[in-house]
C-alpha cells in the first residue's frame, strides 16, 4: 500500500470525529472517557474471522522480508523469563471503525480487523482481508527494535541494559505503558514515543537512583519525548512534536505524560516542564501554520514538582502513564505525584485538589503499587488508583472523600465501577468493594490474569493465563451483580492474550508479543 494516499471511501468507517456516546470503536485505554471498560453500543458484526500477528520479526502481507527485530526479540525472550509472574504487558489495542490500531517494538501499525474495501484519492480501490497490514508508521528512534538494529547504537544499548539489570530496572525496556497508550478521536490516532530505556542519564556520577551513561547523540531523548498524530486510515504522520518551532516553543524539552483524551474536537493531555506539570489542550479543529505544527490552545499548571519526582528523575512517573477522566464539565487529572486535580473543561480552570500523600503519608515508591492506575468517573462518584498510592480512593466530584479502602497485598488493578460495586482484580482472586462505603461485599477465584479486562454490561471479561478450572489461558466474564463467574471464552491464540478491546462482538487482545482478534462467541 503506498504510504501517502487518501482514504476517501471506508466500508463502515466514520470519517469525521464522534463523541464518546457514538463512538465506532474502542478510542482510549480501558476504552471510553470514564475509562471504566465499557463497551459502545453498536451492533454485532455477522462475519468475522479470528487472526494473529506477532509483534516482532512481522512481516507484510505478500513480503518475505521480516522487521530486522531479531535483536530486540532475543532481548525480550531472555528477560521475560526473569520477570515476575504477575508482570502484565504494557500495551494497549485500540479499534478503529474496521481496523486495529497497536504498537510494535519500534512503531504504530494498524490491521485490518475484518475484511473492508478502501477506496483513495488516486481513485484506486484496495480490499483488506482480516489481518492485513492496512498501514505502518516510520519507525520511531527512539523505540527499542530501532536502536538495537542500528550499528552504531548497539555497543550502547547493551550498556544500558547492562545497568538496568544492575539497578533491577530492565523490564521497563520492554513493558513500559506510557508507551504503550494510544488513543484515537474516530479520524487521528495519537502516541508517544519515549526513551526505550528508563532510568539512564547522561552524568558522570551516580544521582537519586539514576543509572550514569555516556550517551553521546541519544542524549537528547532523555530529555523531551515526542508526541505523535497519525491519520487513523492511512497512518499518514500529521505531527511529530521532536521536530516542531526549535527550542522557543513551549512543548521543546517537555515530557508528555500520556496519551490525550479527545472530546469535541479538543484534546486534554498532560505535559511536564521544568518540574511543572501542567494540563493542556489542543484544538484540532484549528487550521495549523505548517504540516507539522501544533501549539497548546490553553495550558493550566498543576503542580510545581520537587526534584526527585520530577519525570527526569522519577522511573516511575516516566513509565507510568497519566491519564485523564472525563464527566461532563469535569477533567479528572492523575499525577502519580500525591494529588489527583478535579478541573473545570471549559474554563480550563482548578475545581479542587485531593491528596493522598497526606492520607498515606509514605514517600514515593520506586515501583508502581498498582497496575493501570488512574481514575474511574461512576455518575457521581470518581474511583482512582494511583501508581503512588497505597489505597483506592471514593471521592464525590466536588473532590470530597467519602471513603478509602487499603490495598491488599495481592490486588493488582481496579478493573471497573458499576451499578455500586468496585472490581479488583488480584493476583490470583477477583474481589467486590461496595461503591456507597469501601466495605468487600464478595471474593471469587478466578486465576493468574493476563491483561486488563473489559466490560459488557453487568459483565466483566478477565483475561487468564491460567485459569481455576482448566490450567490454562481462556477469558472468563464475571457476572459483578452477583460475584459469581458466568461464562468461560475460550482463546484460540493463547500467546496473544493480554490486555483487551472489544467492539461489536469482535474481541481485540495484545500481548507482550502478540495481537490478535476472534468473535467473543467463541466458546
Amino acid at each position: 500500500m503506498k504510504p501517502l494516499r487518501v482514504l476517501v471511501i471506508v466500508c463502515i468507517v466514520p470519517l469525521v470525529p464522534l463523541n464518546a456516546g457514538a463512538q465506532d470503536g474502542w478510542f482510549q485505554v480501558r476504552g471510553n472517557g470514564q475509562r471504566d471498560g465499557g463497551i459502545s453500543v453498536r451492533p454485532v458484526w455477522d462475519k468475522v474471522a479470528t487472526w494473529k500477528r506477532p509483534l516482532l520479526l512481522d512481516k507484510l502481507d505478500g513480503d518475505n522480508d521480516a522487521d530486522p527485530d531479531q535483536a530486540a526479540k532475543n532481548l525480550i525472550d531472555g528477560l521475560r523469563k526473569t520477570a515476575p509472574a504477575d508482570m502484565l504487558p504494557a500495551s494497549f489495542p485500540l479499534i478503529v471503525g474496521d481496523a486495529c490500531i497497536y504498537r510494535s517494538y519500534r512503531d504504530i501499525r494498524s490491521a485490518a480487523v475484518r475484511d473492508f474495501t478502501a477506496k483513495f484519492d488516486t481513485g484506486e480501490v484496495e480490499k483488506f482481508k482480516a489481518r492485513n497490514i492496512v498501514w505502518k508508521s516510520i519507525p520511531h528512534q527512539s523505540s527499542l527494535s530501532y536502536l538495537l538494529e542500528k550499528t552504531q547504537t548497539q555497543a550502547k544499548t547493551q550498556d544500558m541494559i547492562n545497568l538496568l539489570k544492575l539497578a533491577k530496572q530492565e523490564h521497563s525496556t520492554w513493558a513500559n505503558p506510557l508507551i504503550g497508550s494510544l488513543s484515537a478521536d474516530g479520524t487521528i490516532v495519537y502516541a508517544i514515543g519515549d526513551f526505550a530505556f528508563p532510568g539512564v542519564e547522561q552524568n558522570p556520577k551516580p544521582f537519586a537512583g539514576k543509572i550514569p551513561v555516556q550517551l553521546g547523540d541519544l542524549n537528547p531523548m532523555v530529555k523531551e519525548n515526542t508526541f505523535y498524530a497519525y491519520e487513523a486510515y492511512t497512518g499518514k504522520l500529521i505531527w511529530d512534536t521532536h521536530h516542531l518551532d526549535g527550542k522557543a516553543s513551549p512543548i521543546a524539552d517537555s515530557y508528555f505524560l500520556g496519551a490525550p483524551l479527545a472530546r469535541e474536537g479538543t484534546l486534554y493531555l498532560l505535559n511536564e516542564k521544568a518540574g511543572t506539570l501542567r494540563l493542556a489542550s489542543i484544538d484540532t479543529k484549528q487550521k495549523r501554520k505548517g504540516p507539522n505544527h501544533i501549539e497548546f490552545e490553553k495550558t493550566l499548571h498543576l503542580l510545581k514538582l520537587p526534584a526527585a519526582e520530577q519525570v527526569r528523575e522519577s522511573n516511575l512517573r516516566r513509565t507510568q502513564p497519566l491519564l485523564v477522566a472525563q464527566a461532563d464539565a469535569l477533567l479528572a487529572c492523575p499525577t502519580n505525584a500525591g494529588v489527583l486535580l478535579g478541573v473545570d473543561r471549559a474554563k480550563m480552570t482548578e475545581r479542587w485538589k485531593f491528596s493522598y500523600r497526606d492520607e498515606e503519608k509514605n514517600n514515593p515508591p520506586m515501583t508502581p503499587h498498582w497496575h493501570a492506575s488512574g481514575p474511574i468517573i461512576h455518575k457521581d462518584r470518581i474511583v482512582f488508583t494511583a501508581a503512588d498510592a497505597l489505597n483506592i480512593y471514593c471521592l464525590d466530584l466536588d473532590g470530597n472523600k467519602k471513603w478509602a479502602a487499603k490495598r491488599n497485598e495481592k490486588d493488582l488493578y481496579v478493573a471497573t465501577v458499576h451499578d455500586g460495586i468496585v472490581l479488583i482484580v488480584g493476583k490470583t482472586h477477583c474481589r467486590a468493594l461496595s461503591l456507597a462505603d469501601g466495605s468487600e461485599k464478595w471474593n471469587v477465584e478466578m486465576g493468574q490474569p493476563a491483561g486488563v479486562g473489559v466490560r459488557d454490561g453487568s459483565l466483566y471479561y478477565v483475561p487468564l493465563q491460567r485459569d481455576t478450572l482448566r490450567e490454562m489461558p481462556s477469558i472468563w466474564a464475571i457476572d459483578l451483580a452477583k460475584g459469581k463467574k458466568a461464562r468461560r471464552v475460550q482463546v484460540p491464540e493463547p500467546d496473544a492474550l493480554g490486555n483487551l478491546a472489544i467492539h461489536r462482538g469482535l474481541i481485540v487482545t495484545q500481548s507482550a508479543t502478540h495481537i490478535a482478534a476472534f468473535p467473543l462467541g467463541a466458546n
